[in-house]
C-alpha cells in the first residue's frame, strides 16, 4: 500500500496529523491564490500563468486521491 493511501485512510495517528496539516495548507494555499488572482485580475495584469499553475496543482491533488482509491479496491 502506498504511503499516500495510508495517509488518506488515516490508519496511523501520525499520518492522520500529517493529512490534517496537508488539508489545512491546501485550503490556505487555494484561498491565498484565489485572493491573489482576484487582485491581479482587478489590476488588469495577465494572470493566465497563475491560473494554469493553480489548475495543475489541483489536478495533481485529485489524481493522488483517485489513484489511492483505485489501489485500495
Amino acid at each position: 500500500m502506498h504511503r499516500s493511501c495510508r495517509v488518506n485512510l488515516g490508519l496511523i495517528r501520525s499520518d492522520r496529523l500529517e493529512m490534517f496539516f496537508f488539508f489545512f495548507f491546501t485550503v490556505w494555499f487555494f484561498l491565498w491564490t484565489y485572493e491573489f488572482l482576484v487582485h491581479v485580475r482587478l489590476g488588469h495584469i495577465n494572470n493566465e500563468i497563475f491560473v494554469f499553475i493553480a489548475v495543475q496543482l489541483k489536478a495533481k491533488i485529485e489524481n493522488k486521491k483517485v489513484m489511492c482509491h483505485l489501489t485500495t479496491i
